[in-house]
């Protein structure tokens, strides 16, 4: 998702914004941008420092974490994500990457907030736990359920060193086997950053 997309920001962020800063016809002998962001902007990943003080940060994680193969799977219209969901999308068992795709109109997405991806409920991340999932992605800006400030899934995740993979794109997604390159920018010891996250067919 684009950094200036009216859908990139988490409510009660700063409002992503790209501005000019030099500029030739202004009499600059060049052109360049100001841009300014959370670094939970966009396509962006969480690392377990965003919701603990003693955990790992950007900088401590490495690529092979972010990078192989990833299974997506597609999951029914509903409210939140649940076990239920995921035990019914025959995500593949050796899978320790899992992008959930659950937004299936995006451009009735900022219109109609049933048309909207999904978050995990309590059972959809006790599942994530148990089955092994070391990286999750969703297509929402947060991984918690609509309306859900509590941040509990979030928690839970991180606590287990599990990435959080959030405002991704997936609606041209077939569900299946992939590659994943997610590739963050490289800003140090810091909570998240936005990425590029690039999908790879067989």
């Amino acid at each position: 998702m684009e950094l200036t997309d009216p859908r990139a920001a988490f409510v009660g962020d700063p409002i992503p914004s790209v501005e000019h800063d030099k500029r030739i016809y202004r009499g600059d002998a060049f052109n360049t941008s100001l841009i300014t962001c959370s670094s939970h902007t966009g396509t962006h990943i969480d690392v377990p420092f965003h919701f603990r003080d003693d955990g790992a940060t950007l900088s401590s994680v490495g690529l092979q974490a972010l990078c192989g193969y990833t299974y997506v799977a597609e999951m029914e219209d509903g409210a939140f994500i649940t076990a239920a969901n995921l035990d019914e999308a025959n995500i593949d068992k050796n899978a320790s990457r899992l992008l959930l795709k659950s937004c299936h109109d995006s451009d009735r997405y900022l219109a109609d907030k049933n048309s909207r991806p999904r978050g995990l409920d309590s059972s959809g991340t006790d599942w994530i736990i148990e089955n092994g999932i070391k990286l999750v992605g969703v297509e929402s800006m947060t991984i918690e359920p609509a309306d859900d400030y509590g941040f509990n899934v979030h928690k839970q995740l991180l606590s287990r060193n599990i990435i959080i993979l959030e405002g991704l794109e997936l609606e041209q997604v077939q569900a299946g086997r992939y590659m994943l390159y997610c590739l963050p920018l490289k800003i140090g010891e810091v909570d998240g950053a936005p990425v590029r996250a690039i999908l790879v067919s067989d």
